[in-house]
């Protein structure tokens, strides 16, 4: 019989399960027929109940193996074997309760022989697209499966090694069910310039990028195929460029820089909730609050030095959070402190990429500087700093801010905002707080000397805006939170502090620049 070829357009899920439909049977129907010999424990019942789960999962995943590309792209499926599957389902529906321990071998060793022919068809193409060198691993992990489940029914005793080996086992199939899922239903064509041999580097190479972007960097699909699609280009473009040094640097660095072109390329096109980007972001970070209530970000990814305070991913996490929180309030004190560390960013970008005698100048040269790098002349906003000019309660405000006057600057998104005190250096936390290592801040309030020079710092420097714009949405995601969810050293250096009334602070007097 010669293979019916589908084309990759016309696969989708339920297309699979009507042509999958008699073979996922086969394991539906048998483990049915296993709960009707479960023991009277639930626990029993649960472990029966998660190791059929767990060879159902291979079986299906092993199902999905014999749908495979071609060089050309086509998809072909070996239809001789249905037939067998077929006859397994049979089997199986024959199945009386009292003839399960019978029979259950005979259904063990049928699947294990289809699953070997399949293998073994898939194995002598020479184009197959994602059965490379772990195409033999799931035959393995449904041998760790089978074992533990014969011994369960056997009822001998299942130890402690018994149960890891399972759930590695399981764990397994689960990545390869994950990774071939992938392949059939995301992967993105090759581009035609690319070379056979590029090309079989790739496909050796794509199952551990997809495990590392799906399970140690929390991506989902689609933000993968964005990856590859980005990965291709990049060839496409760069014939030169090694395959292993590419993927290497954008797999390990690029991806790893929060922030980064290709990093807002993916968080763009991922189809997660706005709140499950906001919390991506910060799993990836590794973000922790320690025991003085500071936000710190110990993982493996880090802000992107060369992101701009203007930058599309700032616009972009600002535009999760406010869609995350809507017409509700902000409690995350990790999303809320998180803010700090873009100011951080935001600070160190102005003085690094434009380096001057003073923080204004800096702050002037990147406004003028052409797009993407600085504003392209934008103008920056320029609005009240009434909360920026804290000042001891003890103190008189209009003899104090004749010697302590600090201005606001924004980026033309409102999100980004720089405090500038009357020497034209910016008012900042990150001008006083203490780092033990580039991971770590020291928090612990015992570390500092609050003096009013400190705590002008902590008090008055700048903070990240989620909102667009002065209105209640920027009172409820960023005025309210520092009230609940601010740091200890912060909070401390509150005690005695206070702001300006609207009658004091006069906006067009203090600002005249």
């Amino acid at each position: 019989m010669v293979p019916t070829i589908l084309t990759k357009k016309k696969l989708n899920k339920a297309f699979i399960n009507q042509l999958c439909y008699h073979e996922i049977q086969v394991m539906t129907q048998y483990k049915h027929s296993l709960l009707l010999k479960t023991d009277a424990t639930s626990s029993a019942i649960l472990i029966k109940v998660e190791i059929c789960n767990g060879f159902i999962l291979a079986f299906e995943q092993l199902i999905l193996g014999h749908y495979y590309y071609t060089q050309n792209k086509q998809l072909f499926r070996v239809l001789p074997l249905q037939h067998k599957l077929q006859q397994l389902l049979t089997l199986s529906q024959a199945f009386k309760p009292h003839e399960i321990k019978k029979t259950k071998p005979l259904l063990f060793t049928s699947i294990k022989q289809i699953l070997i022919q399949i293998f073994t068809r898939v194995s002598k193409r020479p184009n197959v697209f994602f059965f490379n060198q772990s195409q033999y691993e799931p035959l393995k992990q449904l041998d760790t499966l089978i074992n533990l489940l014969q011994k369960i029914i056997k009822k001998q005793d299942v130890d402690i090694e018994d149960l890891a080996c399972f759930t590695n086992s399981l764990n397994m199939l689960t990545k390869l069910h994950l990774w071939q899922t992938w392949s059939i239903r995301y992967a993105p064509p090759y581009p035609q310039k690319l070379s056979i041999r590029t090309k079989r580097r790739i496909e050796g190479l794509a199952p551990t990028i997809f495990n590392t972007l799906y399970f140690d960097y929390c991506w989902d699909n689609t933000a993968i195929t964005t990856f590859f699609s980005h990965l291709y280009f990049q060839l496409n473009s760069q014939s030169k460029q090694s395959v292993d040094v590419l993927i290497f640097k954008l797999l390990l660095h690029d991806t790893q820089l929060v922030g980064s072109t290709l990093y807002t390329k993916m968080f763009r096109t991922s189809r997660l909730t706005s709140l499950e980007k906001t919390e991506l972001v910060l799993t990836q970070l590794g973000a922790e609050l320690d025991s003085f209530d500071f936000l710190q970000l110990t993982g493996c990814h880090s802000l992107d030095p060369k992101m701009a305070p203007h930058s599309d991913f700032i616009e972009l996490y600002c535009y999760c959070v406010r869609d995350a929180y809507k017409k509700q309030e902000l409690e995350n004190s990790q999303i809320h402190q998180l803010r700090m560390y873009f100011d951080k960013q935001n600070i160190n970008y102005i003085r690094t990429q434009f380096p001057r005698n003073t923080d204004e100048a800096s702050l002037e040269a990147y406004r003028k500087a052409p797009y993407p790098l600085g504003l392209g002349k934008k103008k920056l906003l320029r609005e009240p700093a009434r909360f920026h000019n804290k000042y001891p309660k003890n103190c008189d405000y209009n003899s104090y801010q004749a010697s302590y006057l600090h201005r606001k600057r924004l980026t033309p998104n409102f999100h980004s905002e720089f405090i500038l005190n009357q020497h034209g250096m910016f008012v900042s936390q990150w001008n006083v707080l203490k780092q033990l290592s580039p991971k770590e801040i020291i928090s612990n309030p015992q570390n500092y000397q609050f003096t009013d020079d400190f705590k002008r710092e902590l008090l008055n420097g700048e903070s990240l805006n989620y909102a667009t714009k002065n209105n209640q949405e920027h009172r409820r995601l960023d005025s309210e939170p520092p009230i609940k969810y601010d740091h200890f050293i912060r909070k401390l250096c509150k005690k005695g502090w206070k702001s300006p009334s609207l009658v004091d602070y006069d906006f067009n007097k203090v600002d005249k620049k």
